[in-house]
């Protein structure tokens, strides 16, 4: 993770003073990474930590803070993919991948709309890194989790009719990206039923 990630996830905690501090105790590994430094735990402390934090009753919360903070990242990534640093953040967005895919497999569970709302931003960074097998399987699996929630109204509906808009849109991007032109077609039309009840 980046120290961002850190202080955007744990805001009430002063992540500037207690980094150092884990570092220095070896309890968290930094690298020099890019333009930035990246941190882990090694192996064996992740997993005392993950049972720590399972013992404590906060996992879920925890976890949708990652949730939360991936999902702003990759909606800022959506708009920087297609400027002029738009290579820094193909490499950025590759290092997180792991914390990506963790998000992934929580929000499917849990918040399916946060999940699309990823895939929805990411169909360029997925066809510059090869990816589109892996996010087309996701995107099916959002999709059909996300018909099968209750219904809502009003400002919400609105909502999720534009997340599930635009995450057709990118089924058909990355169908159209493997040459599936009738899965890129359906995808399309889908987007395009969506789009007009929104006008």
């Amino acid at each position: 993770w980046v120290f961002e990630a850190a202080e955007s996830m744990f805001s009430d905690m002063d992540v500037l003073e207690l980094m150092p501090q884990l570092v220095n105790k070896s309890l968290v590994v930094m690298e020099e990474e890019g333009n930035e430094p990246r941190y882990r735990l090694l192996e064996t402390i992740r997993q005392y930590a993950r049972d720590k934090l399972l013992e404590s009753g906060e996992a879920e919360e925890i976890r949708n803070r990652h949730l939360d903070y991936y999902v702003r990242l990759t909606e800022i990534a959506e708009k920087e993919l297609f400027s002029t640093i738009a290579l820094d953040w193909v490499y950025r967005l590759e290092a997180e991948y792991d914390n990506l895919r963790a998000c992934f497999e929580w929000g499917l569970d849990t918040n399916v709309f946060s999940v699309l709302r990823m895939c929805g931003a990411l169909p360029y960074f997925w066809f510059r890194r090869g990816y589109e097998a892996e996010a087309l399987s996701l995107l099916y699996n959002a999709l059909e989790r996300a018909a099968r929630q209750p219904k809502v109204e009003g400002d919400e509906s609105r909502q999720r009719m534009k997340i599930i808009a635009n995450a057709w849109k990118a089924v058909s991007f990355l169908a159209f990206s493997q040459g599936n032109v009738p899965a890129a077609s359906a995808a399309a039309r889908e987007c395009a039923v969506v789009a007009r009840q929104l006008d």
